[in-house]
């Protein structure tokens, strides 16, 4: 019996030395990760410091805290031709942030943000200070998680809201602005692959429930301030960057934008969505770019109307606007290099980019009580363009016949356009809609088979 209790109380006391070894473990793995992750940013050229780690927690888990925490960057320099040397200094700092982990997985950190922080930007030109911009950052349950996962990271944020304040900013002009943004509902995610990389490959999500955003200008002899008010729902976004390309995209329902000064103007859009490629880096190869905007159910605000169309007869739906191409071209300079591209151009007057080819994977215009699409693929061969595209136009009789009405186009100009139109097109039997064949070949233009004209020539 004595030998059993020995036993038992044996196994209990290695079992607490056990665990107690490895809670200091886990306790050391936190401040190295904390390290490990400071170390991330200043390779990246930034700056990052903190007074101490201290943990405690023992010996069920862990609570940190990180004390004075700094961060700091700086943005590439860009040289612009009417301006100098351009640079963005920007910096972050907060009391503290909280740490927290549990002792069977000390790789998997909780960071509690305070609900006030600090950060600004400095810009600098020619290394003088010509604008800075204090910025408070106010947040509500905001927290962050980070796993290690071999050589990559895993990093989640949520916050119940998050707001960014600036106040008193001096703008050209002496005027000052205050700008207010917040988001409601927020969730960030960033995957890096291997932390360790040159160019590590990143890839990001977030979302937010509500984005609202409102600016105030102030001038001397301004009779009234003006504001600037930005309403949305439903934010999305995402993307990449892996070593040859930079992905980017989101989407945004029910904005809301109200402007009070020179003119108080509101506008809507039902939806909004956006897509960005482009190659990291410059190269002899072609590479792929593409492009995407849809914009849905937009309403102009009334006194645009009324000065574009103030007798009423135009229809004053504008239900979609979408444009979608991708491509591949030989991008002599970076297309994130401003100032490489800036300086090609004013070097040589051309834009650095060799086009190989293009598609327009869609073009949609319902607007105005009339419908145009496209859809095509080009090339560039010998500096001329090589292609087709097909359009199809809906409506156009009606839409001419509304701007004669309100005085926009004289009645002579859209009988002459309607019939150069009947006379190139294809019309569908039984509906107004017009169809176009656009191809370039051998060094010409043909509409629906018909000879308009050569072929420009595309610089290369």
């Amino acid at each position: 019996m004595r030998k059993s209790v020995g036993i038992a109380l044996g196994a209990l006391v290695v079992g607490a030395v056990a665990w107690s070894g490895l809670w200091f473990y886990g306790k050391g793995a936190i401040a190295k990760e904390v390290e490990a992750q400071a170390a991330l940013i200043r390779a990246q050229g930034g700056e990052a410091e903190y007074e101490t780690v201290k943990v405690s927690g023992f010996p069920f888990g862990y609570t940190g805290r990180i004390m004075a925490p700094k961060f700091a960057a700086t943005q590439p320099v860009i040289d612009l031709p009417d301006l100098g040397k351009v640079e963005n200094h920007y910096t972050w700092s907060a009391p503290w942030i909280e740490a927290k982990a549990s002792v069977t997985a000390p790789d998997t950190i909780e960071f509690v943000m305070p609900d006030r922080q600090s950060a600004s930007m400095v810009t600098m030109v020619d290394g003088e200070e010509a604008q800075s911009y204090p910025i408070e950052l106010r947040s509500k349950n905001w927290r962050g998680f980070t796993t290690r996962v071999g050589d990559g990271l895993s990093v989640e944020s949520t916050a119940d809201s998050f707001s960014m304040i600036a106040e008193n900013m001096e703008m050209s002009d002496e005027e000052q602005i205050d700008i207010d943004l917040m988001l409601t509902g927020v969730f960030v995610a960033v995957d890096l692959e291997d932390t360790d990389a040159d160019e590590p490959i990143i890839e990001f999500k977030y979302t937010a429930d509500t984005q609202t955003m409102q600016m105030e200008g102030r001038k001397a002899e301004a009779p009234a301030p003006m504001t600037l008010e930005f309403r949305a729902k439903d934010l999305v976004g995402n993307g990449s960057l892996d070593s040859e390309t930079v992905r980017g995209g989101g989407s945004l329902d029910d904005l809301e934008v109200s402007l009070t000064r020179p003119l108080p103007l509101d506008f809507q859009m039902k939806r909004v969505e956006m897509l960005s490629i482009m190659p990291r880096g410059a190269g002899g190869a072609p590479q792929e770019f593409g492009y995407k905007l849809d914009v849905r159910d937009v309403v102009l605000p009334p006194l645009a109307w009324m000065i574009a169309d103030p007798q009423g007869v135009i229809p004053r739906d504008i239900k979609q606007v979408s444009v979608d191409v991708t491509g591949d071209a030989v991008f002599a300079v970076a297309p994130s290099d401003r100032a490489g591209m800036m300086q090609r151009l004013a070097e040589t007057g051309q834009v650095p980019i060799d086009l190989r080819g293009v598609t327009l994977n869609a073009l949609k215009i319902d607007a105005l009580g009339a419908l145009a699409e496209a859809k095509g693929t080009g090339a560039v061969k010998d500096g001329k363009p090589v292609g087709r595209v097909d359009i199809a136009l809906t409506g156009i009789p009606a839409l001419l016949e509304a701007l004669v009405k309100a005085g926009r186009v004289p009645p002579q100009q859209a009988v002459i356009g309607q019939l150069m139109l009947e006379n190139f097109a294809k019309k569908e039997e039984g509906s107004d809609t017009l169809n176009f064949g656009l191809e370039a070949k051998d060094e010409m233009i043909f509409v629906n088979g018909n000879p308009i004209g050569t072929a420009p020539n595309i610089p290369q």
